[in-house]
């Protein structure tokens, strides 16, 4: 183990290194995939001299004439109603020095200095103009949205999102965050084992890569609002059409979750709720100022990156017409006349070969083609392919599976893409990159979509990959398979498959391999066919065992024996939808452990989802069939449903399971964060984690449960059990901690529901999921929000209580 650590002990210092580098000022455009794969000796510098060439956006001025795309800037249109006014301001004074790193030249510099300050000021006006475009939220009984729900993030619940989704992917990790577990990847596992020195290591190719830089970001709550944040978190594309920040299919709740955690971990920021939720004001609109704000834009050229329709391109001399032969001129130099990029010596150099090689008419061929969009996107950050890419040796140890179970590097880090082309559908490709194709639910990561590149991408690695492989007759086709082979390709399934491998939902316990339902919809025949013959020639270091060893098959007795006829038969049962399920999972099937409360309730402590009742759940099975989730952290009650109750096979014997999902249907569940405390201006304010308490339950004669918690300087007693009428029938019970003084200041209120669509006089409220809920004893009102609102209800008693009782009944 002595190399291993000699090996971690150099990547933690040259981390280091990079980061005191950085904070010295180091100011040349940072280019990912340039930043971790170019090198003056690279046989393919061409390529990433390309990268250079679009995503320093030169070619929104210079045209190639060969299908580079400039590297698309943010929207400017309603910036001033995302963007704080003071950053826009500081920014264009000084790019590098706000954004150390930044892609964005320093353009203002070509205004004399004595005007500068006006124009930084007509611009600011001009892009602040328009009507800002956000993401419609739309809610509903299974994801409800919270009032003002940018407001409600929590700053735990964001760094342990952040740090497991794939956000370090490509951003910096928080240094006070640790993972849940630490997993050696397999080849800090082989040089562990080995126990060579570093220039015997080395000298075999087993050399750990070199950390990961990871993507400069501005300061956080000096650029944004709470509120545009978690909007711009939610919809990366509508703000940045390129796509470069892609969209990791948040929760509105999940959005300002991430938001309160990167506000609260500024250099500068104190927690989240301290932070203003509305931009700083810009000085008063003056039209002659925005009209003067256009023109500098115009002059500027800023409408060459940051298009708007009312602001014409003004293109420079192409690539072609540009003469590099000499001593570095225009953007090139430290101090251009043009825009400022402070670039690299190497930068420079790869610029300018670059240019040389397309004013000689070189093209890349289209796998180079290939590459070239994954650096632009960073696809590298997660993927491998070809020998490049893949997660950093710093960030490896945050991927992790849902289960923690370590089962190497293909059961908690993104695919290799090497074949991706061979081995998918172009169909499936291009679902996938859309968000709507997730086999992976193992995985904590979650594959962004990159919309706007998904049929160009998903045709391009097809190209790239199509001439693959060396079998002289390729299958592209099984053929159909009789009765006999489906059972034949069942009996094979249930001999090896079933062991990692879910189907139709249903897995043995532990399993967390891809569910295998619906496969042809997603596989080529022929890679299929050949993944099975020799797993580990197109997938290195997988787990996945062949069960064709030399092509000869592991299972003699069935069909003969013949292996071409017993992968056509697995494909077939795959296929086939009336097959029964393998012997093993039908098995599994009939030993569940499902719940059924028939005399009296069933209490179990689980695990559940975090918009249910979350990692502190207490589920409650009532006889009547109607259910509910009780949130013993979040002192809430999280979720109710009908019908049947739950399975517990995964809370008693797998501690590594995915979270209990109830059996039943018609699922309600309720807002996260539902306590508020009223502010003296009639604002509301969430009440502070640390101020909620969780005493826990007792039990009744009929083991109906009453929850015991305080909120604030209150103490609750909440009761819910089964009505005659079908519906549930909840009373609460609130006094004041402190029995001397039997009132309290504080006004404290319980959201029920925040998609309220009406409150009558009767107190009977009816929701967008049609819940009901009748209001028999609670002050009540509605807080709008859109077009519903906020149900919400009175918990501090009043000066004339010494406590105070509520009743609740809820139908759906």
């Amino acid at each position: 183990m002595r190399c291993l650590g000699v090996f971690v002990l150099c990547a933690v210092f040259f981390e280091a290194l990079v980061c005191v580098r950085s904070l010295a000022g180091d100011r040349e455009p940072f280019v990912a995939g340039f930043d971790r794969f170019y090198s003056k000796s690279s046989a393919d510098s061409f390529t990433t001299g390309q990268l250079l060439l679009t995503e320093l956006s030169c070619t929104a001025c210079h045209e190639a004439g060969n299908g580079l795309k400039p590297l698309a800037g943010p929207d400017l249109r309603a910036a001033g109603s995302r963007l704080q006014a003071s950053w826009i301001r500081n920014y264009l004074n000084s790019t590098s020095e706000v954004k150390p790193g930044g892609s964005m030249p320093h353009v203002l510099h070509q205004v004399p200095e004595h005007e500068r300050a006006e124009a930084i000021e007509a611009i600011a006006q001009f892009i602040s103009t328009n009507e800002v475009v956000e993401p419609k939220i739309v809610a509903s009984g299974a994801n409800p949205v919270m009032y003002e729900f940018w407001l409600k993030g929590e700053f735990d619940r964001g760094r342990e999102l952040y740090h497991s989704i794939g956000c370090i992917a490509c951003h910096a990790i928080d240094k006070d965050y640790q993972p849940h577990k630490t997993n050696l990847s397999d080849l800090e596992r082989k040089i562990a084992n080995l126990d060579l020195e570093p220039d015997e290591l080395k000298a075999m190719g087993l050399v750990l890569p070199k950390p990961v830089r990871p993507v400069p970001v501005s300061q956080i709550s000096d650029k944004y609002t709470l509120r545009s944040l978690s909007m711009f978190l939610l919809s990366p594309h509508l703000v940045r059409p390129s796509g470069r920040m892609p969209n990791f299919k948040l929760q509105p709740h999940e959005a300002a979750d991430i938001a309160a955690y990167l506000f609260g971990n500024s250099t500068d920021a104190g927690p989240s709720t301290t932070r203003s939720s509305e931009p700083v004001a810009a000085n008063p609109k003056r039209e002659e100022l925005v009209t003067r704000g256009k023109k500098y834009f115009e002059a500027l050229r800023c409408s060459n990156c940051h298009s708007r329709p009312d602001v014409p391109a003004r293109m420079a001399k192409p690539l072609v017409a540009l003469d590099v032969s000499g001593p570095l001129r225009g953007c090139l130099v430290d101090e251009p006349k043009g825009p400022i990029y402070k670039l690299s010596e190497d930068q420079k150099v790869a610029l300018k070969n670059c240019i040389f090689d397309l004013q000689d008419g070189i093209t890349a061929p289209v796998a180079s083609g290939l590459t070239m969009t994954m650096l632009q996107l960073n696809c590298f950050a997660c993927h491998e392919r070809g020998g490049l890419g893949g997660i950093g040796p710093t960030q490896m140890s945050y991927f992790e599976n849902t289960q923690r179970i370590d089962v190497g590097d293909e059961g908690r880090l993104p695919p290799p893409l090497d074949h991706v082309g061979r081995k998918l559908d172009k169909a499936w490709i291009q679902k996938v990159l859309d968000g709507k194709g997730d086999v992976r639910p193992h995985l904590k990561a979650r594959m962004p979509t990159f919309s706007q590149h998904a049929q160009s991408l998903a045709a391009a690695f097809v190209a790239a990959d199509q001439k693959h492989s060396t079998d002289a007759k390729p299958q592209n086709k099984f053929p159909e398979a009789s009765q006999s082979e489906l059972e034949a390709g069942r009996e094979l399934f249930d001999s090896g498959c079933v062991q990692c491998h879910a189907f139709r939902g249903e897995s043995l316990p532990g399993t967390i391999g891809i569910d295998l339902t619906d496969v042809h919809s997603r596989l080529n025949p022929e890679w299929f066919r050949a993944f099975l013959l020799d797993p580990a020639q197109l997938k290195k270091n997988t787990r996945m065992p062949t069960f064709f060893p030399n092509g000869k098959s592991s299972s003699p007795q069935i069909l003969r024996g013949d292996v071409e006829k017993q992968i056509a038969s697995i494909w077939n049962y795959l296929k086939a939808k009336e097959q029964p399920l393998p012997s093993k999972l039908e098995l599994s099937q009939s030993q569940n452990f499902e719940l059924k409360p028939l005399d009296k309730p069933i209490l179990l402590r689980t695990f559940m989802e975090e918009k249910s009742a979350g990692t502190h759940a207490i589920a409650v099975g009532l006889p009547e069939q109607l259910h509910f989730a009780f949130d013993a952290k979040g002192l809430r009650l999280g979720e109710v449903w009908k019908g049947r109750f739950l399975n517990a096979q995964s809370t008693w014997f797998d501690r590594f399971a995915p979270p209990a999902i109830p059996l039943g249907n018609s699922r309600i569940q309720f807002p996260i964060d539902p306590f508020m405390e009223q502010q003296s201006d009639g604002s509301f304010k969430a009440v502070p984690a640390n101020e909620s308490r969780f005493h826990g339950y007792r039990l009744d004669d009929k083991g109906i449960p009453t929850f015991r918690y305080a909120i604030g300087d209150f103490d609750i007693e909440d009761r819910i059990e089964a009505m005659a009428d079908v519906g549930l029938i909840r009373r609460i019970a609130v006094k004041p901690i402190n029995t001397v003084s039997v009132s309290s200041n504080r006004s404290i209120w319980l959201m029920l529901v925040n998609h309220a669509i009406e409150l009558d006089s009767r107190g009977v409220c009816t929701t967008q999921s049609n819940l009901r809920i009748e209001i028999v004893r609670a002050e009540r009102q509605l807080k709008k929000q859109g077009e519903s609102s906020d149900l919400i209800i009175a918990i501090s008693p009043s000066d004339a209580e010494r406590q105070r009782e509520m009743e609740l009944r809820y139908r759906w």
